[in-house]
């Protein structure tokens, strides 16, 4: 097949973009010509611009390179003057979770609910493609269970994330490494997170943690980052960084408020790096109540206890795990949606 994603060109910066970018290795692994279109992000695109990390190459395509597909594969909102000029088949890709989605039409920010039904009705969107079985019984609410399906589990590539590699330096000798890189979203941030690891310093300082992903301005954010510094165990803070692979290997641990596989956690895991989360969360090394920072404190303080003795077991298992998101097994489920897609 010949195959166009949309999505905004945004290398490194846009976890869309970066899981749409697997998604195109996968389906070329399959055997399918496929491009990409860039959107643009506030209406400036980059056309012509390339990426090429791990040796998938990706050229940001015009909306006429791609006239003429099998298949087109929607991430994001396309111009609608380019939809109703075109008849090309198309499947859609839920990327955001169905309360975020919610939230943000309830906030009029954005009508993510509206859109959705309104391109269930759409006789040309064939299929509804879900990258978290978890989220299907939210999407049912507005999609046909005709055209809802899912994948297995959300994909990253393996090649890219792996443990071998360049490390950022910042690892702290003697200290137990912690990373907090989840996003400051509406319906979830690492608040509790922080105010776990503010806890577990009255009790013991043998660890750092490095917090990435910092908005600015930090607003009410500096008075807990504060409250670290001020216990000595803040290490690195940080904005965005384009190459998150060199952070995760320089960590023992990745902490996050998350059960589901974000990037964050399929990220980390290919890298070697193992992760704490909530509990019902997979492949985590220890598990705690979302909300509860003495619970947090307490899991994070049972991994600091016997780290020593089980790290290198604990790096295997976490790349191991990391099997459950390879660009092989989510390639063949994408192939077998399109072509039903197709038919």
């Amino acid at each position: 097949m010949r195959i166009a994603h949309f999505v905004p060109f945004a290398p490194g910066r846009c976890g869309m973009y970066e899981t749409a970018r697997d998604m195109i290795k996968a389906e070329r692994l399959c055997g399918h010509e496929v491009e990409m279109v860039d959107v643009g992000i506030d209406g400036k695109r980059q056309i012509g611009a390339v990426d090429d990390r791990a040796g998938c190459r990706i050229e940001a395509r015009d909306y006429s390179a791609v006239a003429g597909f099998d298949l087109y594969v929607i991430n994001c909102n396309v111009p609608e003057k380019f939809w109703n000029e075109s008849t090309t088949p198309a499947v859609q890709i839920m990327h955001g979770r169905p309360a975020s989605s919610f939230r943000l039409q309830q906030q009029k920010k954005q009508p993510v609910y509206d859109i959705h039904a309104r391109r269930a009705a759409d006789p040309r969107l064939r299929r509804f493609i879900s990258l978290w079985p978890e989220h299907l019984p939210f999407w049912r609410a507005i999609i046909p269970n005709g055209k809802l399906v899912s994948t297995s589990a959300p994909p990253v590539d393996r090649d890219l994330y792996a443990p071998q590699g360049d490390m950022a330096p910042i690892s702290v000798d003697g200290r137990f490494n912690i990373l907090i890189a989840d996003l400051w979203r509406d319906d979830s941030d690492p608040y509790f997170l922080l105010n776990g690891l503010i806890e577990l310093a009255r009790q013991r300082q043998d660890f750092v943690l490095h917090l990435y992903a910092c908005s600015s301005p930090l607003g009410p954010w500096a008075h807990l980052i504060n409250a670290l510094r001020r216990a000595h165990v803040l290490g690195t803070l940080y904005g965005m960084t384009k190459d998150i692979a060199k952070v995760y290997r320089a960590v023992d641990v990745t902490l996050t408020g998350n059960r589901i596989a974000t990037r964050i956690m399929r990220e980390s895991l290919a890298c070697g790096t193992p992760i704490i989360a909530p509990n019902g969360a997979t492949q985590s090394v220890a598990a705690f109540a979302a909300d509860d920072p003495v619970a947090i404190a307490t899991a994070v303080s049972s991994v600091i206890d016997w780290w020593p003795e089980l790290k290198d077991g604990c790096r295997i298992k976490a790349r191991d795990a990391s099997a459950a998101f390879d660009l092989g097994v989510i390639g063949k489920e994408l192939d077998a949606f399109y072509r039903e897609a197709l038919q």
